[in-house]
């Protein structure tokens, strides 16, 4: 499922969206829920910039993907909280979360600052109460409004909440004497879980793994990990099929639930019922009206039905200008970025590991010559020794034109894979002792960031060769270790697993 996260223009801030190098500029990253589609590209090694959400969000973050403390930031539901858009203090914006009645800790964003008034749903279920909220009652105008479009079919229409959990109970009323198995996700539906244990007067089943986030949401105290404590037990969505249900059923009576408003076909023994956690159509035709923004956005794909369209005025936003202070605050962020990209890229470019020693089984080419792992891509690229004690490897390679390899260039790595400034690299011009290099990229003055601007002569092909050449005269390789020996026999390969968990049973090599 492809990520619904979005980049407010004009502005650093980000919502449900994590790939950085996506969005240099950004500098406050929001997380309206912790769906999976909603945190793709966020893991543990996140760091650098903070990350806002609601309370029950934050605590889910550090269970599910360890994401360290210090960029996790927590914010009161309902309460305004100003948060700075520059490093002068110049600017703020005003941030206030509304619960956006979808799953255990998801909210909605309300922005206000600069850019006017900005209303991001992320996903919700619409309540009438959301317009009672003193935020959006204060007669605020919705310049944007990013509206979450998942149920956007004007000719579909869904029951509440709790009308579907009615619909639950008369099914599991109508088999007494059935075990129940409810499909679903990680996160969400544990209100109804709630209500069905305390409807029918047992302990719910789930895993380990439920339980500890159940642990952390707080709620009441109706789940086991005991298996055959109750009579409903909870798997993964995925795990509910037809195969999955005739199994259980052969072991005892059972009954399967699917709470979704995807339009599944329902057939005893398994029962698809229209609880949905997003708003209905009429639902989001209410909430716009009711609000009446200046433009809307879609969250989930990019069209708007033209009857939903039809609900927003024909005022036109106003020009937005972003504060120098803003642009500065963005840009910084931009070009330490860039530069860090063209380090790495430097680096896995030109540095390349050793080869792997021990036995290599490899296919024989048409001419009996072993491959290489160089490719017409890689022909311009060469390993180099560096002759004195650090024994650096570093990879020339014909200068490229592209702004960011120019960042790149003018800096060498060390042994430990550091980058190393030009301070500490001696020149080169092609006419010294073409036996060792220590430095290819020579001549590149050094701007105020601290990378080169210069470029870097072009090696001819002569060059090239002699220089290879020089170079696999110190290899401390023979010859005769470069010949194809050929595969070794199948037989005595047999012999010996590679995996020592190997079944002897399977498919061999």
């Amino acid at each position: 499922m492809p990520g619904v996260g979005h980049v407010i223009p004009h502005t650093p801030l980000a919502i449900d969206f994590w790939y950085v190098r996506k969005c240099p500029g950004t500098r406050l990253f929001f997380l309206s829920h912790m769906h999976s589609d909603h945190t793709m590209g966020l893991t543990s090694t996140w760091s650098n910039r903070p990350i806002y959400c609601s309370p029950t969000t934050a605590r889910l973050l550090r269970l599910k993907l360890q994401v360290k403390e210090k960029w996790i930031h927590p914010l009161e539901v309902g309460e305004p909280s100003l948060l700075p858009l520059d490093d002068i203090g110049k600017e703020r914006l005003t941030v206030t979360l509304i619960d956006a009645n979808h799953c255990p800790g998801a909210v909605m964003f309300l922005f206000e600052g600069y850019f006017g008034s900005i209303l991001y749903t992320g996903d919700f279920r619409y309540s009438p109460s959301m317009l009672r909220e003193p935020c959006l009652r204060a007669n605020t105008t919705i310049d944007v409004l990013y509206l979450d479009t998942t149920n956007c079919d004007p000719n579909r229409t869904l029951p509440s909440r709790q009308q579907a959990t009615q619909q639950i109970k008369e099914i599991i009323r109508g088999y007494p004497n059935h075990d129940v198995v409810i499909g679903l996700y990680t996160l969400g539906k544990e209100t109804l879980l709630v209500e069905l244990a305390i409807e029918f007067q047992t302990w719910i089943e789930v895993t380990f793994e439920r339980i500890e986030t159940l642990k952390v949401l707080e709620l009441p105290d109706v789940f086991t990990t005991d298996r055959g404590a109750g009579r409903i037990r909870v798997v993964n969505r995925s795990g509910v099929c037809r195969a999955a249900v005739d199994k259980w059923n052969q072991e005892q009576p059972t009954l399967a639930i699917l709470p979704t408003s995807r339009p599944l076909v329902s057939l005893h023994p398994m029962h698809v019922v229209p609880y949905s956690d997003h708003s209905s159509y009429q639902e989001l035709e209410e909430f716009v009206f009711a609000l009446k923004p200046t433009s809307l956005v879609p969250i989930v794909g990019n069209c708007v039905p033209g009857s939903l369209s039809a609900l927003i005025p024909g005022k036109k936003r106003h020009e937005i200008l972003v504060p120098q202070s803003v642009q500065r605050y963005m840009l910084r962020e931009s070009e330490s970025l860039l530069r860090s990209t063209a380090y790495t890229r430097h680096y896995y470019r030109h540095v390349r590991p050793l080869s792997p020693k021990g036995v290599v089984f490899e296919q024989e080419s048409a001419e009996g010559e072993m491959d290489t792992e160089n490719s017409e891509n890689d022909s311009d690229c060469i390993l180099v020794t560096c002759e004195n004690d650090s024994d650096c490897i570093l990879g020339l390679e014909t200068w490229e034109t592209s702004a960011l390899s120019r960042q790149s260039l003018g800096h060498g790595i060390d042994q430990d894979g550091n980058i190393m400034s030009d301070d500490n690299n001696s020149q080169h011009t092609g006419k010294e002792n073409d036996q060792h290099i220590t430095d290819c990229m020579s001549n590149s003055p050094k701007n105020d960031s601290g990378s080169s601007s210069g470029s870097l002569p072009e090696l001819n092909g002569e060059y090239l060769n002699k220089l290879e050449n020089s170079i696999i005269k110190d290899l401390p390789f023979a010859e005769e270790d470069f010949k194809n020996w050929g595969l070794l026999p199948r037989s005595f390969v047999q012999q010996f697993p590679l995996c020592p968990l190997k079944d002897p049973d399977e498919d061999d090599l």
